[in-house]
């Protein structure tokens, strides 16, 4: 087939103004996605701070409800922190790739093993 006809893709940046425009509505925010709900990155990232300091923990077999509340009670604790937030947050810390996804990969396994707890399996030999 002849490229004659063919129309080239161009990338158009965006102007000053539109830059201006997206700052101004929050669309140039960070966000991280999870299970179909975004969170702020800022946000996010406070709330191991606050897990840690409360003595909250996500285990790996907990019920939404229980979730929920964990979800709740954090958003209790620092109100600016919004329901999408403490989803993907409080979420993302029960799997590995969720994690780094969310919380980034400075985030070791060491750091999430205080906010998890873990059931340990021992073998009888």
């Amino acid at each position: 087939m002849s490229k004659k006809g063919k129309k080239k893709k161009t990338k158009v940046a965006p102007t000053p103004e539109q830059i201006e425009q997206m700052e101004l509505f929050g669309q140039v925010d960070r966000t991280r996605q999870l299970q179909g709900v975004k969170g702020r990155t800022p946000q996010m990232s406070l709330i191991p701070k606050i897990m840690k300091q409360h003595g909250l923990k996500v285990k790996q077999g907990m019920t939404n409800s229980q979730l929920n509340e964990i979800q709740r009670q954090v958003r209790v604790y620092d109100p600016t922190i919004t329901p999408d937030d403490a989803f993907v947050g409080v979420r993302g810390l029960l799997n590995r790739t969720s994690r780094r996804g969310v919380f980034g990969e400075k985030f070791t396994d060491a750091m999430a093993e205080e906010l998890i707890e873990m059931e340990i399996r021992i073998n009888n030999e």
